[in-house]
C-alpha cells in the first residue's frame, strides 16, 4: 500500500511560516451560530442536577436530495474535562453512553416533549466514554441516507446522551461532516456561556396555523434571561419550572421564531428549556451545531492522503515559561493507519501534551486507526523553552488510502402479539390478528407460525394447529396474519401462537376470548277457567338465562278483543296492550310481572306477550283462559185479581228471565193450586195441561241471556180462605226445582 506524507515546519522567533489552509470546520446553519454545550448529569444527583438530566436526545436532519455520507460528531464526551471544571459544584466524572439511531421510528418514534428515555429506531453506532477522548471530536459514521428515518423529504438520525451513574455533569456539543445538516431537540439541557451579556441563540418551529405556544424554563434564576422573539420572558426560580403561555402572530412565510438567552451575573449556570403547543403538542427547538475549535496564532497546513494537519505556534515566547501550541488533524475522507509527527526543536523541554503522545528522542507521535470524513482531532502541547532564538519545529503527516466495505453483522429477534376480541358470542365467528415481527438485525429464516386452537374454537379446516409459512422476515419487517375462527362452547378460552425460526429463537404469545350466550326466556301463566265478568290473573316471568346482562328489556302483553286489562302494575297501558320497561336484566336474573284481565265474551281467549332487548335476544309466550257463561233463571208470578169470592175467576200471570250470561235449556215449570182455587186453562210459552189442582207446561228448550218467557193460568175460586199457589221451576242447570209462592185471599 502506498504511503502518502508531507513534512511541515514552523519556526518561533523571526522566522515566518507559510500561510495556513485553514482544516475545513463544521458549518452551522445561517440562523444561529452561538448555542453552547449540552450537559447531562449522573443519575445519582438531586432535582437541580441528576435526577431529570441524565438524558439529552438530539435530532439531525439532512434533506434526502443532499449527497454524500454523513458523520455526526460529539466534542468532549467524556467528563472530567476543563467544560465541567467550570461546574466544580458538582462532584466526581462520570460514564456516558452516546447512541446514535436511525430506521424507522429514530424520529417518528421519539416526538416527544420531555424523554426520560428514548430507545425508538435503529442503533447505528453505540460508545461509552468515561475520561478518555476529552477534547476532542469524535466522529460516528459515516452513515449513508437510508440508515437514517425519511419524512417528508428529511433524513433523520438521532443522538443519545445517556448518563449512566455519578454525580457530576458532563458537557458536550454535537457536530456533522454535512453543511446541509440541521440540529433540533423537544428539550434542552444546557450550560451558560461564559460572559455577562452573551446570546445563545435558538429557533422554535410554528407550525402552520399556530398562534399561541408555552415556553417552559427549568433553573434559570440569576443566570440568564430569556427571550421569545423582542418579548421578555418570565425566568424561573432556583430548581424550580416556569411557564410561559404566549401569542404569536408570524410573519407571513415565517415558520420559526427567535428564542435568545442572554447571559446574566450567576456563573456557570445551567438551565432547561422546551415548547409546546397550548394542547401540549411538542415543538422542534433548532440551534447551531458546534464548530470545530478555531486555531490561532502562526500556522501552516501540510496535507497526505485524505488528511491535512494544522500547526499553529505562538509568534513570541519567553525563556524558561511554559507556553503551548496546537496541533489540529482534520480528515476530508476515509484514511486508515493516520499518524500525526511533531519533531520537537532543539532548545525545547517537553513537559505534556492532550491526548498525551507517544515520545521517541524528540519525536512526538500520536496515531489513529482510522478517519472518516468530517473527523477533526485537536492537541494541546505544552513546553519550555530553554534557549533563545529561532526554535524551529516540524510535523509530519501520513494516512493509507482505504477502500472500506461495509457488512452489518447482525442477530434476528423474534417478537409475536397476538390479539382478539375479549368477549364473543357462541356460534359466531370470531378473528384473532397475530403479528410477527423481526426486532433484530439480520434476517429472520424460514419463519413458521403455528396458531394452536382450544376444543372451543373450531377452524375451518378442523385442524387444531393452524400452520402459517412465512419464509424469510427482513429486519424491522413485519407480517400481520389474520385467523378466523367460530367459538362452539361458552367459557373462557385461550388460543397461543408461536414463531419460529431457523436462525433465531421462538416467541410465543396468546389471547383470551370469553364465549358466551345471550338468551332471554318468557313464561305467561293464567286462570285456565273463568266465568263472564270476573276477574283472570296471569303471572309473566322474564328470565335471563345466559352469561350476560341484557339492556333496554322491554315486555309488551296483547289482550284479545272482548277482554280488557283490569290491571297490570308498573306497565303503560294503550288499550289491550300493556308495556313494561323493565331495563336490564343480569345474566341468570329474572323479572316477575303481573296482568289481570276480565272478559264478556265466552269462549277460549289467548293473550300473547313477548319480550325484546337491545342485544337481540327475543322470546313470546301464550297464556288461554276458557271464558264461560252462567245462566240465572228468575221465577215470577202474579195475581191480577186478588181478592176474590167464590165463584169469581183471575188470571195468574207467570213469568221464567234469564238473568246470566249463558243460556240455559229445557226450562219447565209446574204449578200446584190450593184447595180454595181451580185451574180452568193455560197458555204461554209452551203448551200447558191441566189435570185438576196441577197445571203442567211443555219445556221451553233454550232460554237466551236476558230472554224472557210467560204462562198465563185461568182460574176459579170454589172456597173462602187464605190459598198459596205453589209454583216449581227446573231446567238443565236446575236440577232441583226452584219453588215461588203466591198468596190469593178467598172471601
Amino acid at each position: 500500500m502506498s504511503k502518502y506524507l508531507q513534512f511541515l515546519c514552523i519556526a518561533v522567533g523571526l522566522v515566518v511560516a507559510p500561510a495556513m489552509a485553514q482544516a475545513p470546520a463544521v458549518s452551522a446553519p445561517p440562523f444561529a451560530d452561538d448555542a453552547y454545550s449540552f450537559y447531562v448529569f449522573g443519575p445519582n444527583g438531586g432535582r437541580l442536577a441528576g435526577r431529570e438530566d441524565s438524558i439529552q436526545v438530539v435530532f439531525a436532519r439532512v434533506p434526502t436530495d443532499s449527497a454524500g455520507q454523513i458523520s455526526l460528531q460529539v466534542y468532549d464526551p467524556a467528563s472530567g474535562s476543563a467544560m465541567e471544571k467550570r461546574s466544580s459544584l458538582f462532584s466526581g466524572p462520570i460514564t456516558t453512553r452516546f447512541s446514535v439511531y436511525g430506521g424507522k421510528g429514530a424520529y417518528t418514534g421519539s416526538q416527544t416533549t420531555r424523554p426520560t428515555s428514548d430507545q425508538a429506531g435503529t442503533v447505528l453506532a453505540d460508545q461509552t466514554f468515561v475520561e478518555e477522548n476529552r477534547g476532542e471530536w469524535v466522529s460516528f459514521g459515516p452513515f449513508d441516507r437510508s440508515a437514517g428515518e425519511t419524512v417528508d423529504g428529511h433524513t433523520y438520525f438521532k443522538i443519545v446522551a445517556h448518563a449512566q451513574d455519578g454525580r457530576g455533569p458532563n458537557m458536550f456539543r454535537v457536530g456533522s461532516s454535512n453543511e446541509a445538516t440541521e440540529f433540533f431537540a423537544y428539550d434542552l439541557t444546557v450550560h451558560f456561556v461564559r460572559d455577562r451579556g452573551e446570546i445563545m441563540r435558538y429557533q422554535v418551529e410554528l407550525p402552520a396555523g399556530l398562534d399561541a405556544l408555552v415556553e417552559n424554563n427549568f433553573d434559570v434564576d440569576k443566570g440568564g434571561k430569556v427571550y421569545l422573539e423582542d418579548m421578555n420572558l418570565r425566568a424561573s426560580a432556583s430548581g424550580a419550572w416556569r411557564r410561559n403561555p404566549v401569542s404569536v402572530h408570524p410573519a407571513a412565510g415565517l415558520t420559526r421564531l427567535p428564542y435568545n438567552v442572554v447571559k446574566d451575573i450567576q456563573g456557570y449556570a445551567n438551565a432547561g428549556f422546551y415548547f409546546e403547543s397550548t394542547d401540549g403538542v411538542a415543538l422542534k427547538t433548532f440551534f447551531a451545531d458546534a464548530p470545530a475549535p478555531a486555531l490561532t496564532g502562526n500556522c501552516a497546513t501540510a496535507q497526505s492522503f485524505q488528511v491535512s494537519a494544522t500547526k499553529c505556534m505562538p509568534t513570541d515566547v519567553t525563556i524558561n515559561e511554559e507556553f503551548t501550541y496546537n496541533l489540529r488533524v482534520d480528515a476530508s475522507g476515509t484514511a486508515g493507519n493516520v499518524r500525526l509527527r511533531d519533531q520537537l526543536m532543539e532548545g525545547v523541554r517537553y513537559v505534556s501534551s492532550e491526548p498525551e503522545a507517544t515520545k521517541t528522542g524528540n519525536t512526538l507521535t500520536w496515531a489513529w486507526e482510522q478517519l472518516h470524513g468530517g473527523d477533526t482531532k485537536t492537541i494541546t502541547v505544552t513546553v519550555v523553552p530553554e534557549k533563545e532564538g529561532d526554535l524551529k519545529n516540524c510535523i509530519q503527516i501520513l494516512s493509507d488510502p482505504m477502500l472500506c466495505l461495509t457488512t452489518i453483522a447482525g442477530s434476528p429477534k423474534l417478537t409475536i402479539a397476538k390479539t382478539g376480541p375479549a368477549q364473543a358470542l357462541i356460534n359466531s365467528e370470531v378473528e384473532y390478528s397475530v403479528t410477527v415481527s423481526n426486532v433484530g438485525t439480520a434476517v429472520a429464516r424460514n419463519v413458521v407460525v403455528t396458531d394452536k386452537l382450544p376444543d372451543a374454537l373450531s377452524h375451518a379446516s378442523q385442524q387444531k394447529a393452524i400452520r402459517f409459512e412465512l419464509g424469510d422476515l427482513e429486519a424491522g419487517a413485519s407480517r400481520q396474519i389474520p385467523v378466523r375462527v367460530t367459538a362452539t362452547q361458552r367459557g373462557n378460552h385461550c388460543n397461543s401462537a408461536t414463531a419460529e425460526s431457523s436462525n433465531a429463537p421462538s416467541v410465543e404469545a396468546q389471547a383470551c376470548t370469553k364465549v358466551v350466550q345471550q338468551a332471554l326466556t318468557i313464561k305467561k301463566t293464567g286462570t285456565p277457567l273463568q266465568f263472564l265478568g270476573k276477574v283472570a290473573t296471569y303471572k309473566i316471568v322474564v328470565n335471563n338465562p345466559g352469561d350476560v346482562a341484557l339492556t333496554n328489556v322491554v315486555v309488551v302483553d296483547s289482550a284479545p278483543a272482548g277482554t280488557k286489562i283490569v290491571a297490570a302494575p308498573d306497565a303503560a297501558v294503550n288499550g289491550n296492550l300493556a308495556t313494561w320497561s323493565i331495563g336490564t336484566v343480569g345474566a341468570g336474573k329474572s323479572k316477575t310481572l303481573t296482568l289481570k284481565l276480565t272478559s264478556r265474551t265466552p269462549g277460549n281467549l289467548c293473550n300473547n306477550v313477548s319480550v325484546s332487548s337491545a342485544e337481540g335476544p327475543a322470546a313470546d309466550s301464550q297464556a288461554c283462559t276458557e271464558w264461560k257463561g252462567h245462566p240465572a233463571l228468575l221465577l215470577e208470578v202474579v195475581d191480577r185479581v186478588d181478592p176474590l169470592l167464590p165463584g169469581e175467576t183471575t188470571t195468574y200471570i207467570i213469568n221464567v228471565t234469564n238473568q246470566g250470561t249463558a243460556p240455559d235449556t229445557q226450562i219447565a215449570v209446574e204449578a200446584n193450586f190450593p184447595a180454595e182455587i181451580t185451574p180452568l186453562s193455560a197458555s204461554g210459552a209452551t203448551e200447558a195441561t191441566v189435570s185438576g189442582k196441577k197445571v203442567t207446561v211443555v219445556a221451553y228448550p233454550v232460554l237466551q241471556p236476558g230472554q224472557r218467557i210467560e204462562w198465563q193460568i185461568e182460574a176459579k175460586a170454589v172456597k173462602a180462605g187464605d190459598s198459596r199457589l205453589k209454583l216449581g221451576l227446573t231446567s238443565k242447570l236446575l236440577k232441583t226445582p226452584v219453588m215461588e209462592e203466591e198468596s190469593t185471599h178467598v172471601y
